[in-house]
């Protein structure tokens, strides 16, 4: 947990320490359950949202449904389907987003490996790969704020440049933060300049953030 702190300090002596031995199944795991997290929360912040909204319209489906016993029992068998069927969402939703964090790891892992062997480096995939899960833990949390701004934009009077300000926090705030690490990190294991670590890091997180420009236009 110690490294965890000192990665996020921006600490270029942590990196020293894992040039050789790259920890990969903490920063791992912490990515992982923390992205499963934040979208559980963020899909059961929705759903009430969307329950809130369209109460009133429930409330009348509720008191077509009870009007006689075979009503009820159709009411209880669709409770249990629908039940079934949010677990089930709820499953395939968290291993989509496991599937999403892993992919992303492995092409930023491949690309840091791909510059790590044109400039005659032994380090090997599995170091960058390391590499990368340790320099992405900041941005775990930007997944989640699209959703968040949705949320917002669905609430009344809800300006825009509120939600540029929250664009702002929750998805370039973590994205800077990555990438001063990322060339923390690169400046450690290549020996460059900064200047050169900056164009280097600077590749995948230009493509990052045109990814999640989107979700504020």
């Amino acid at each position: 947990m110690s490294r965890f702190w000192r990665v996020c300090s921006l600490s270029r002596r942590v990196f020293d320490e894992m040039t050789n031995k790259t920890p990969i199944l903490f920063p791992l795991l912490l990515i992982v359950v923390v992205s499963v997290s934040l979208w559980l929360f963020s899909t059961a912040v929705s759903t009430l949202q969307a329950l809130y909204l369209f109460g009133s319209h429930a409330g009348l489906t509720e008191i077509g449904l009870g009007s006689n016993v075979w009503g009820s029992q159709q009411e209880d068998g669709l409770i249990s389907l629908s039940f079934l069927l949010l677990l089930a969402g709820v499953l395939f939703g968290s291993l989509e987003i496991v599937f999403q964090v892993v992919v992303r790891l492995i092409l930023l892992g491949t690309y840091f490996y791909a510059v790590g062997r044109f400039l005659k480096m032994d380090a090997k995939w599995e170091n960058w790969f390391g590499f990368a899960c340790w320099t992405y833990l900041p941005m775990v949390i930007v997944p989640v704020a699209k959703t968040i701004a949705v949320l917002l934009s669905l609430g009344s009077g809800t300006s825009n440049t509120l939600l540029f300000m929250l664009w702002c926090v929750f998805v370039l705030l973590p994205i800077f933060w990555s990438f001063c690490i990322t060339v923390q990190g690169l400046r450690s294991w290549t020996d460059k300049k900064t200047s050169v670590c900056i164009g280097i890091a600077s590749v995948p997180y230009v493509v990052i953030v045109l990814f999640y420009a989107p979700s504020i236009l």
